[in-house]
């Protein structure tokens, strides 16, 4: 059983019911096909995933929003760069329209300077017990009371 599957739907849902998965179509259309609840599961729980971080990013935009910044920050669609997956290898871009050719769609992710700019903001790994990087804020208190700088996870 995949991590909360069982508060998807009851069992007898699962064998009756249908989901609506998007899958690609002739042309470069996209088509929504009914599969039955039982064979969507994983796409139930990505939808909720999607969900998830929907929900993140509202607050996220919200807090710009206060700060009188015009930025706002957006997902990609669950169709832009899939390795797996009905979508998995077509060109679609992050807005979710299908791109010309596969380097449109590919320029829109990070470059190697957008990657090395971001290792210049990050100090490197900080494998010491009770440090925090300094990208990171500290957290407020400890998980379960303990403290700190508690062995919370092992470096082998």
């Amino acid at each position: 059983m995949r991590v909360q599957e069982s508060r998807l739907h009851d069992d007898h849902q699962l064998l009756e019911g249908v989901h609506a998965i998007e899958q690609p179509g002739a042309g470069g259309k996209v088509e929504v096909a009914e599969v039955p609840l039982r064979r969507a599961a994983n796409a139930l729980l990505a939808d909720a995933y999607v969900r998830e971080c929907e929900k993140s990013l509202a607050r996220w935009n919200q807090t710009l929003a206060s700060a009188g910044l015009a930025y706002r920050l957006r997902l990609p669609s669950p169709r832009f760069h899939r390795q797996i997956g009905p979508f998995a290898g077509l060109p679609f871009r992050a807005d979710g329209t299908l791109a010309r050719d596969p380097a449109e769609a590919l320029a829109e992710l990070p470059t190697a300077a957008d990657r090395e700019w971001l290792a210049a903001l990050q100090d490197g790994p900080v494998l010491e017990r009770g440090r925090c990087a300094s990208w990171i804020a500290a957290p407020s208190h400890a998980i379960d009371d303990r403290p700190l700088d508690f062995e919370y996870v092992r470096f082998a």
